[in-house]
């Protein structure tokens, strides 16, 4: 049961308490009218017994309303008591008069909090400065505010088309490799691709070649994609494949002969800078990877531009064409 409707129980009860007492009084003159009339002393014990009723009565209205002002407290409605009928209202000390002291801008009140004005040598007190008129205009601007200056939006800059520019691939050597100790399809490689310190690279080629064919050897990898965690080893780049899902078959890409370690490996008609890190909630890598492929003649390429480093050439697959590329 709700607070409401406890609530509305109790003045209910309440309710008709009074009405039962209401009653007794009632039966209570009838019988004392009975009594008197009659010279039945029996009246006189029915009149004591309703008399006890109604004090029971009494105390349990009491008891009512005292639970119901709780209630009506918890649910954020405060009691105000009200004065019985035939009660005096408080009476409250009359306030002095407060006087205005014209020209000053004080009362009696303020201006016994003020500070006694310094006089002439022989103690007399200084008049009060007349107080200054307020003009008009400074009503004015007090009044008008002056509306705020909106904020014009920043210019944004212009949207990158997503294409094969954002890729930041590399011609890169593969210094070490070694199985992973977690995964029994992964490889961890170290590789140079020209940086300070050679990145750590996992990859799933386990299946498709052994060890000796990718140790000292040169590949393409994509280096711009955020850093992963492979089965506790963090994989900081991916070399670049051509897949035949079919076939069950995998080859590294190759770079053009007289590439140099570092080398970027871009598309002739997607110019442009690689992004830092590639956005992996806008899933650009993907949508990039979905046109990658080999050509006819087993060259990678993106949208049949093909793979190349600047003045040394194009990439290539050793044997897999028109092929995925990833």
């Amino acid at each position: 049961m709700d607070e409401s409707e406890t609530r509305q129980r109790l003045e209910k009860q309440a309710r008709q308490a009074e009405e039962a007492i209401e009653f007794l009084k009632n039966q209570l003159e009838s019988l004392n009218e009975k009594a008197a009339s009659l010279g039945i002393f029996k009246a006189h014990d029915e009149a004591q017994r309703l008399r006890n009723e109604n004090d029971k009565l009494q105390a349990e209205i009491v008891d009512l309303k005292k639970e119901l002002s709780h209630l009506e407290a918890q649910n954020g409605n405060p009691q105000v008591s009200l004065p019985r009928p035939g009660s005096k209202p408080p009476v409250y000390a009359e306030a002095p008069p407060i006087k205005a002291y014209v020209g000053t801008g004080l009362t009696s009140e303020s201006k016994s909090f003020a500070a006694p004005a310094r006089g002439d040598d022989d103690g007399e007190a200084a008049a009060p400065a007349p107080a200054q008129p307020v003009s008009k205009k400074a009503e004015t601007k007090k009044a008008v505010k002056k509306p705020a200056k909106k904020k014009e939006p920043s210019p944004q800059p212009e949207a990158r088309p997503v294409d094969v520019s954002r890729l930041n691939i590399r011609v890169g050597k593969i210094l070490s490799v070694r199985r992973h100790p977690e995964a029994d399809t992964l490889f961890v490689e170290e590789v140079d691709i020209g940086e300070e310190k050679p990145r750590t690279v996992c990859s799933g080629l386990v299946p498709f070649m052994p060890i000796e064919k990718i140790q000292d050897r040169t590949a393409i990898f994509l280096c711009n994609l955020k850093a992963v965690k492979m089965r506790g080893i963090f994989s900081e780049a991916m070399i670049m494949c051509a897949e035949n899902g079919k076939e069950k078959k995998c080859e590294i890409i190759c770079p053009p002969e007289g590439s140099q370690i570092g080398d970027r490996v871009t598309c002739k008609n997607y110019p442009g800078e690689p992004d830092d890190v590639l956005n992996t909630k806008k899933k650009i890598w993907e949508k990039i990877q979905a046109d990658l492929r080999s050509t006819d003649d087993r060259i990678p390429a993106y949208k049949g531009d093909p793979f190349l480093v600047e003045g040394k050439g194009v990439c290539r697959v050793p044997t897999l064409a028109n092929t995925i590329i990833k």
